[in-house]
């Protein structure tokens, strides 16, 4: 076992990156490769000749002659002919065959009209069966999923592409039938051919890769893996690609986010992409117009051009490349395609980025452990650089391949309408009235059941059932997910678009180089700047009126004609200025030797009457309640240390005798 921790160190410390094919690694010992491995002695199902071999010893040979000839062993023929094991191998399913059967269509039916069924769900319908027939449904659980898989062949799990039911709702025959007859008026003019038909498009590109399958011990919940360079794992960096029907493919456009260029952009690019900087990271009309200029233009060399991208905001703005495309020596064509479209027509993201994402995350999880490797915003374009050369293997893009499958599957080149319209899936467009009418039918049909024949839910649901495929002439399991699409298609509202001027509309796909478009598309722009700094000047308006307003603490809010003018702040009083009012509130004290009480000949009851009548006159002005700070002084100095009574003077004196 020495030699085999021998080979795996040796296997370890060679850099994933660096070492371009298999052969630099070292050949296992002897010892590992004359290690023989036992084989698992399996269970074979049926013999193809079993059949002619059972014929051949019910005509009269032997068991033993039979076996040999046919190849089938003696013991096996024996008891299949006795009659003995006639059931099959392992447990029973807990469906029948025709049950999983029914299944198995069901969710193949359902993933070819657009709505595949996952695992879960599937679960929780058989689940739902067992209950119904009275079965235990605890045991449908993963390991039932997997020996369904297992005894199914017809049906496996597959990646889902989720794409928007709205739009795609909206690719109807007609707009397919427009698009058609752009490309073959392009066609016809010469402009399809494969040096000539250009495409690109953007993505961005992660830094680190944070998530990836890695060997731990049992029992652990996650293994922690550390990144060399943090500070930049969750950013992503925008990349250019453009690349014509015959592969060839031009330098990529890097986008970063920020005010200058950096001399670490630059380094070991070899001057093989071109680096843009933008305040937001994301495409706009200079970087692309400037970039298209230097690029494109300088690299067309057939006489009739077509270039195609998406309906992104910064391709339809840039009308200096328009302008300079039509005054260029040879015809040049910009099209934009058809809205939300492109996952089915955009070569760029039909075939190439998928792959080039892939490469790209391959190359970020070896470069983990490699410590000459490090990717990071700086250096990023050299790495892309790398990636971008074909004998880069097996981290290289490869990019030329990709790119010609990419313009076949699209339809572009070579021009292929019939593929164009199997994009069109007639079953997303809209119910028409006859079958809307029909279900009006069902439902006046399920009444009935239900109210004057008394049947349950589950023998209406049937019955309907068998009325759906009577009409339709297809099996059950194409019924139910024919009905479970078309109540999915229901709850889907159409998208509603904002209407635009008709000159501007790009939704059916256009071509852009027409004097029409650029006139109408600068008009446009020019309104919507022209607003937009009204706006700006709006706003800056009102800020300067905020602060000349709230400048001056003195003047009123009529004299500054601002009536949203916030009131002064009242001052805090001090501790002094709080006692100083209680003292002027609190009355003098009166003396023990001027109270009427004392004189004999005055009334009590007349003197309670003056001393009523003065604390009337005397009684001060309501006065607000202090404040918290000021209650709290106040308390302090009313507070007063607490005195032991004196004693009289004849208890002192009989104390002191």
């Amino acid at each position: 076992m020495s030699k085999f921790y021998l080979v795996f160190v040796m296997a370890a410390n060679r850099s994933p990156v660096t070492s371009a094919t298999s052969e630099d690694y070292p050949s296992a010992p002897a010892q590992l490769q004359s290690m023989d491995i036992p084989r698992k002695r399996r269970y074979v199902q049926a013999h193809p000749d079993m059949e002619a071999t059972v014929t051949a010893v019910n005509d009269g040979m032997s068991i033993r002659m039979a076996a040999e000839r046919y190849q089938i062993p003696h013991t096996t023929l024996a008891n299949k002919v006795n009659g003995k094991h006639g059931k099959k191998a392992g447990r029973p399913s807990t469906f029948t065959m025709e049950e999983e059967e029914d299944i198995t269509e069901i969710l193949v039916r359902c993933s070819k009209i657009g709505v595949p069924l996952g695992k879960r769900t599937l679960i929780k319908i058989v689940k739902a069966i067992a209950i119904a027939k009275g079965m235990n449904w605890a045991k449908f659980t993963d390991r039932w999923h997997r020996n369904f898989l297992r005894r199914n062949r017809g049906v496996s799990v597959r990646v889902l592409s989720a794409l928007s039911f709205k739009k795609s709702r909206e690719w109807t025959a007609q707009r397919c039938e427009e698009w058609i007859s752009l490309l073959q008026k392009l066609s016809d003019d010469g402009f399809l051919d494969p040096n000539g038909i250009w495409n690109l498009d953007e993505s961005g590109f992660r830094l680190a890769e944070l998530y990836d399958k890695v060997y731990a011990e049992r029992g652990v919940k996650e293994a922690v893996g550390y990144l060399k360079s943090s500070e930049c794992d969750r950013e992503n960096i925008s990349l250019l690609a453009m690349g014509n029907a015959a592969g060839k493919m031009l330098r990529p456009l890097i986008l970063y986010k920020g005010k200058m260029h950096l001399e670490s952009h630059f380094r070991e690019t070899h001057d093989a992409c071109y680096v843009g900087t933008n305040s937001s990271g994301v495409m706009d009309t200079e970087v692309l117009t400037e970039f298209l200029e230097k690029e494109f233009l300088s690299s067309i060399t057939c006489p009739k051009n077509v270039l195609i991208f998406d309906g992104h905001s910064s391709h339809l703005s840039c009308i200096a490349f328009l302008l300079a495309c039509m005054e260029h020596e040879k015809e040049i064509q910009v099209v934009v395609l058809p809205s939300g479209q492109t996952a089915f027509l955009q070569p760029l993201d039909k075939e190439v980025f998928g792959g080039v994402k892939q490469k790209w995350h391959m190359y970020l999880r070896d470069s983990r452990v490699d410590t000459s490797i490090d990717v990071s915003r700086h250096n990023f374009p050299a790495h892309i650089v790398k990636l971008w050369n074909p004998n880069f293997q097996p981290y290289s893009f490869n990019l030329g391949g990709p790119m010609k499958e990419g313009f076949r599957k699209t339809g572009m080149y070579p021009f292929d309408a019939e593929l164009l319209r199997g994009t069109v899936n007639p079953r997303l467009e809209v119910v028409e009235h006859n079958e809307a009418q029909s279900e009006e039918y069902f439902a006046d049909i399920a009444k009935i059941l239900r109210e004057k024949i008394r049947l349950s839910e589950d023998k209406i649901t049937s019955c309907l059932l068998e009325i759906r495929k009577i009409m339709t002439g297809e099996s059950a399991g194409s019924v139910v997910a024919v009905q479970f699409y078309k109540n999915l298609l229901r709850s889907a509202p159409q998208k509603k678009r904002r209407e635009k001027d008709s000159r501007l509309d790009v939704s059916n796909g256009r071509i852009l180089t027409e004097s029409a478009y650029i006139s109408t598309k600068k008009a446009a722009m020019e309104k919507n700047k022209a607003k937009a700094k009204g706006l700006r000047n709006r706003k800056r308006n009102i800020q300067a009126l905020e602060k000349s307003a709230t400048g001056s603490e003195d003047d009123s809010p009529a004299t500054q004609e601002y009536p949203c003018q916030s009131p002064p702040k009242r001052q805090r009083k001090t501790a002094k200025q709080v006692a100083a009012e209680i003292a002027n509130d609190v009355p003098a004290p009166q003396s023990l030797f001027d109270s009427p009480i004392d004189d004999p000949e005055v009334s009590p009851l007349k003197t309670r009457a003056k001393r009523a009548t003065a604390r009337t006159k005397i009684a001060p002005a309501p006065r607000k309640k202090p404040s918290a700070p000021a209650s709290k002084a106040k308390a302090k100095i009313l507070l007063l240390p607490k005195t032991k009574p004196r004693a009289s003077a004849v208890k002192s004196k009989a104390k002191n005798t």
